[in-house]
């Protein structure tokens, strides 16, 4: 669900199970500011993608499409 709870990916830190967390990111949206605080107030410092300066290609959504079943 790109734009508001935008969290996807694999993690790879100490309360992370040993997998990467990446958030698509807009610093704007307070749900999006909400859900990086809880990351890393569980001891998470996810990769932040910033996806209104980034956008993703094609390749990179029907990755993420897939992923979510």
């Amino acid at each position: 669900m790109l734009g508001r709870l935008d969290l996807m990916g694999e993690a790879r830190d100490r309360n992370s199970g040993g997998r990467e967390v990446t958030i698509y990111h807009n610093p704007n949206c307070g749900t999006s500011r909400n859900v990086l605080g809880l990351i890393r107030n569980a001891g998470i410092e996810p990769t932040i993608i910033e996806y209104l300066k980034a956008p993703p290609d094609r390749q990179t959504l029907l990755g993420l499409i897939k992923r979510m079943g």
